[in-house]
Parts: C-alpha cells; sequence; structure tokens
C-alpha cells in the first residue's frame, strides 16, 4: 500500500487514529483531536465516528471532552455506547453528570456501558490510565486501524439471544453510476457493497438471513434491493471529496414496493496528496461508508415493519 493511502486515510474519518500518541508534538495533537471531534459530532457514516471515538479514547485528551459528551446523543447505540466508555478512560470528572444521565438511555449497552464509565472516574485517573496503555503499544498503521475495528466491535452492544422478527432476503445489488467505469471494476463494487451490507444484516439484533431459521419462525421475507447510484468527485476548500451515492428499495414476497430509502458518505483527502491513479481505492472506502451508514435506516424501518 502507497504512503499516499496512508495519509489519506489518516484525513478519513475511519483511520484518524493511526499517529502513535508519544511521539506526536502538542501542537499535532491538537490538530488531531479537533479532526476526531469534528468526525465525531458531523460525520454522516456511523463507522466513521465509531473509528473517531475509539481514537478519542485512546488519546485520553482533555480536550476529547466535549465532543464526546456530545457523542453521547448520537443517533447510532454503538457510537454512544462506545462514547461512554471512552469518558471512563479519559477520567474526567466532568463527564459524570452527562454519563448519569445516559444510564436513562433506552439502549441497554449504552446504561452498562455509562455505568461503567462512571465507576472507573470515580476510581480514579490512574485506573483509566492503566487500562488505556494496554492499547497504546506501537503498531504499524495498518496493525492500529485494524485494531480500532476490533475495539469498536468489542464495545458494540452484546445483545441477549432472542427469536428473530425480520427476515431478510438481499436479493439484488448493481452498479448504476454515471461514468465509463470498467465492468471489471464495477463489479468489484458491487462485491463490495454486497458483502458489507450482507456482514452488517447478519449481525443486527433480531434479525436473520437464514431461510430455515425464518421458516422455524414463521417470518415472511423483505426483500432488499441495494444500488449504486452515484459516484462524485469535487473539490472542496483544501480537500478533494469522493461521495458515494446508495439506494435500498425493500418489497414484500408478492414484490410490493414498501419503501426506498437514500444515503451517502464522503472521504476527503488533501488536495495536494490526492492522485487520480488512487481514486478506485478512494470510492471502495467511500462506498463501504455509505453501506453502513444506510444499514442503520434499513434496520429500523424492518424492525418497525416486523413479518
Amino acid at each position: 500500500m502507497s504512503l499516499f493511502l496512508t495519509i489519506a486515510r489518516v484525513a478519513l474519518a475511519l483511520a484518524l487514529a493511526l499517529a502513535t500518541p508519544s511521539l506526536a508534538s502538542a501542537d499535532a495533537d491538537a490538530k488531531r483531536v479537533g479532526k476526531l471531534a469534528h468526525t465525531l459530532t458531523t460525520s454522516s457514516s456511523a463507522k466513521a465516528r465509531l473509528s473517531a471515538a475509539v481514537a478519542l479514547g485512546e488519546l485520553r485528551d482533555a480536550r476529547s471532552l466535549r465532543p464526546l459528551i456530545r457523542a453521547l446523543g448520537d443517533k447510532n447505540k454503538t457510537v454512544r455506547a462506545v462514547a461512554a466508555k471512552a469518558l471512563g478512560f479519559l477520567g474526567d470528572s466532568k463527564a459524570l453528570p452527562a454519563l448519569k444521565r445516559a444510564t436513562r438511555d433506552r439502549d441497554k449497552s449504552v446504561r452498562r456501558a455509562s455505568l461503567e464509565a462512571i465507576t472507573l472516574i470515580r476510581r480514579g485517573p490512574q485506573v483509566a490510565s492503566k487500562k488505556t496503555s494496554k492499547r497504546r503499544r506501537s503498531r504499524s498503521s495498518r496493525a492500529r486501524r485494524l485494531a480500532s475495528y476490533r475495539l469498536a466491535a468489542r464495545e458494540a452492544p452484546r445483545l441477549k439471544a432472542r427469536a428473530p422478527a425480520v427476515y431478510v432476503v438481499l436479493k439484488s445489488t448493481s452498479d448504476e453510476s454515471r461514468g465509463k467505469t470498467r465492468k471489471k471494476a464495477r463489479k468489484r463494487r458491487v462485491r463490495r457493497m454486497k458483502s458489507v451490507m450482507a456482514s452488517t444484516l447478519r449481525g443486527a439484533p433480531g434479525v436473520t438471513t437464514n431461510a430455515a431459521v425464518a421458516e422455524k419462525h414463521r417470518l415472511k421475507p423483505f426483500y432488499i434491493d441495494l444500488t449504486i447510484q452515484n459516484f462524485k468527485r469535487r473539490v472542496s476548500g483544501p480537500y478533494v471529496e469522493i461521495e458515494c451515492q446508495l439506494r435500498v428499495a425493500v418489497s414484500n414476497q408478492r414484490g410490493k414496493m414498501l419503501s426506498v430509502m437514500t444515503g451517502g458518505a464522503k472521504v476527503q483527502v488533501p488536495k495536494h496528496t490526492f492522485r487520480r491513479r488512487y481514486e478506485a481505492a478512494l470510492r471502495l472506502e467511500a462506498l463501504e461508508s455509505a453501506v453502513q451508514g444506510i444499514h442503520g435506516d434499513v434496520i429500523t424501518y424492518l424492525q418497525q415493519n416486523p413479518s
């Protein structure tokens, strides 16, 4: 992987936590915290916000306090839970009022994470420091990125097993984006999109993609058609943006269209580092983030309209 993609991913919301904290200057740390805070509070991608929350928790910088407190109100329950955990590692007693409110969150995992954070803060900063230090060993960029995703997965809600209420069939995936993209590249995009959506659907609580399980619980199927609508590249200030737009159509077993949802995600890289030959890889990054983002809307709709 080239140096450019490493730099680009640092600029992305998904990989802002890759630098080694012990080698960064105070100014660099401040800038990094600012970027992470911006991602956490403004990104449309739940995956990006989640990665930013993890990174802020690792940094244990006092400037992370306000954005992490704000993230306790995030629409994504996993982001809320990880933000609570991060506040615990930060160890600042100023977070206690917000964490106490979060103990009344509608989601069990957020309530539990908030209680654990409160306990950690009250036990003193040395405890939080000891816990955090285990995650700050020197790593390569790729290893740190993978570690951040694994941490995020560990912090994700651990719901008790229960009978599924929704049966989903990923009926079709297609690329209808404009442009002269080669057929091979389009197929690669579609495979990536299908893989990410299938994985997120399988992991969603109360949802099954298994026909045998659905038959056992007498669930009628929802069919999902997932389409890449468009990719856009534009210049925005000092950055080049790559945007992916998706459409999801939900229908029932009779073929009746029940809902159509659209969503997207953007990837930003500094203009002075952007090269056209890396655009395909950046589009795949944007695509994956877009799928993760729209997945939440799909799951919400399906859970509100069970079989």
